[in-house]
């Protein structure tokens, strides 16, 4: 059976998670889980949700008004356990919605791109003791070993029920939790939600969109883009439309857009660092670029830096 070192303990820290924007909604969650996002879809995104820790045992809900890309971190010695209750996640190339239950073993990142109001529950548990079903078969996506396994709708009701629980009163864990997590743990992938086959333009754009983000600060055009992921590109356009729901130029300015904004939130708020961050991740035309911030994010650049100097203010 998955338990912690004491499946019955209160939660001894508890969040909600209330934010206007993905950054402050990772920064709200990161006590529970790492996430990281790359927001796609025009206009401020509102997060909701609520988290508690234990003291081996995260457990959550969130969700978020906007469509994006988000990567959650597993680390090494932990299972990730994320039902969607609301919308569909796309997972490589497979959808995954409710029905469905996603596992994931550290270390590894699991990336998501999520429609908008998706909302999933969450729990992070410590991967010993269930070694016997780690040796089962895994869909890899990259170097992720993940599987996608069937969840009955009742089991998806007893495991958001447990967790609002949790993470709305600080009760005490009951097992019902952790016997649902065993349950689905158990469960063999079947066909309903084995991976769908890729294509090869989706394979191309997977690789580009690894290759985006690790070259973000780095002269990019399409042409290196479709040369680093094999592919032309026409058919890097509609793998992109086909996973991501934009182009390969769209999702490189909403990344680098994204990029510039966790710096914002998370740096110094000094003179010039507007200027300076932008440059940084390849805005040269700095009209244009606070025009683009503007569009995705339903705000300047300078209100989200008043922001983090209010915060800052009110630490001192």
């Amino acid at each position: 059976m998955v338990t912690t070192s004491s499946p019955l303990a209160f939660a001894n820290f508890v969040t909600r998670i209330h934010a206007h924007g993905l950054d402050e909604a990772a920064a709200q969650l990161a006590p529970f889980l790492r996430a990281r996002y790359v927001q796609l879809e025009r206009g401020m995104a509102c997060s909701r949700g609520s988290a508690a820790r234990l003291d081996q045992m995260s457990v959550g809900y969130v969700g978020a008004d906007r469509h994006k890309v988000e990567w959650l971190e597993v680390p090494r010695g932990r299972m990730l356990i994320v039902v969607p209750t609301r919308g569909r996640a796309r997972l490589g190339t497979t959808n995954v919605g409710r029905g469905r239950a996603i596992v994931a073993h550290g270390p590894t990142e699991l990336t998501l791109c999520t429609d908008r109001d998706y909302r999933s529950t969450f729990v992070s548990l410590p991967d010993r003791g269930v070694g016997e079903f780690i040796a089962q078969s895994y869909v890899v996506t990259g170097s992720v070993r993940v599987r996608v396994l069937p969840a009955a709708e009742e089991a998806i009701e007893t495991f958001d029920a447990c967790a609002r629980q949790l993470t709305e009163t600080a009760g005490a864990a009951n097992d019902a939790l952790l016997e649902v997590c065993e349950s689905w743990l158990r469960e063999e992938p079947d066909d309903d939600v084995a991976f769908a086959p890729s294509t090869a333009r989706c394979q191309a754009a997977i690789r580009a969109r690894q290759y985006i983000d690790e070259h973000l600060d780095r002269p990019l055009t399409l042409a290196t883009v479709c040369q680093a992921s094999y592919s032309s590109p026409r058919a890097l356009e509609y793998g992109f439309r086909e996973i991501f729901g934009v182009s390969p130029i769209a999702y490189l300015r909403c990344a680098r857009l994204s990029r510039v904004r966790r710096e914002l939130h998370c740096s110094a708020p000094t003179s010039g660092r507007i200027t300076q961050l932008a440059m940084k991740w390849g805005f040269w035309h700095l009209s244009q670029f606070s025009k683009d911030y503007y569009d995705l994010f339903g705000e300047l650049p300078s209100v989200t830096l008043g922001r983090t100097r209010m915060a800052v203010a009110e630490e001192l």
